[in-house]
């Protein structure tokens, strides 16, 4: 089974080692996996143009994005994209989120 990192560096080449990807997703300013800056739970990474510099989609950048990839093969048997981030006030302070997701059996 091919299991993988789901970012790859800004030549598109995957990652040797965790620490490569992980030293990047740790410099996101709202959250990293396990918590966010809010002390509360963060179930996932946050990928930006910090953490995955050349997988950020912009008009100008269509033809050489890389794509992100899943981390094993597979089949993809649900997914669900939003378009923007949910809002929702817990404790008295607004929080945002998203449900997109892809399921891969």
């Amino acid at each position: 089974m091919k299991i993988c990192f789901p970012t790859r560096n800004k030549n598109g080449e995957n990652y040797g080692m965790l620490d490569e990807m992980i030293e990047l997703i740790g410099r996101e300013k709202q959250a990293i996996w396990l918590v966010g800056t809010n002390r509360m739970w963060h179930g996932g990474i946050q990928l930006t143009e910090i953490s995955a510099p050349g997988s950020v989609l912009k008009a100008k950048t269509m033809d050489s994005t890389v794509t992100l990839q899943c981390m094993a093969d597979g089949e993809v048997v649900a997914e669900h994209l939003n378009k923007d981030y949910q809002k929702n006030t817990y404790n008295s302070q607004t929080l945002q989120y998203s449900t997109t997701f892809v399921l891969v059996k």
